[in-house]
């Protein structure tokens, strides 16, 4: 899946957003911030499956390196400690990547309610082990969900 990125970083300006989050990135993330600086994807939608709601949804954004700070700072205390919000769905939903050594990966984090199945007590949904895997599992279509 190909990426339409936003520009380009440098290892400064990750370090920065590692040093606001109390956080370390994984390799691969780090390598597409410093290459795309987030994007989108090149053909109308992608498409990703979560599995525990047995739903695909539709990749929107991969937010560049500001979005990320911002829209991770929107939501303090109800997001994990070592997370960052790195993109979203068409349905508001967005991509939560967690790097604290338990529950790495990457996980769909419905914060609107959109799905029947979320709730005050479970609204976070794993995608993918690493960014790498999520890049990868991405379908194309050109239909919108």
């Amino acid at each position: 899946m190909k990426i339409i990125p936003r520009g380009i970083l440098t290892t400064e300006d990750i370090s920065k957003l590692e040093s606001e989050f109390e956080i370390t990135l994984p390799q691969d993330y780090k390598e597409f911030l410093l290459t795309h600086n987030g994007g989108r994807p090149e053909i109308s939608y992608a498409e990703f499956y979560i599995e525990y709601l047995e739903e695909y949804v539709y990749l929107v954004t991969l937010y560049d390196i500001n979005d990320v700070s911002e829209y991770s700072n929107m939501w303090p205390g109800d997001i994990p400690l070592k997370s960052i919000i790195i993109g979203r769905d068409t349905r508001g939903g967005q991509l939560l990547l967690i790097a604290d050594g338990e529950e790495d990966g990457l996980y769909y984090y419905d914060q609107a309610y959109t799905f029947e199945q979320s709730n005050d007590d479970s609204n976070t949904y794993f995608i993918a082990n690493t960014f790498t895997e999520f890049i990868d599992s991405l379908k194309v279509t050109n239909d919108e969900g």
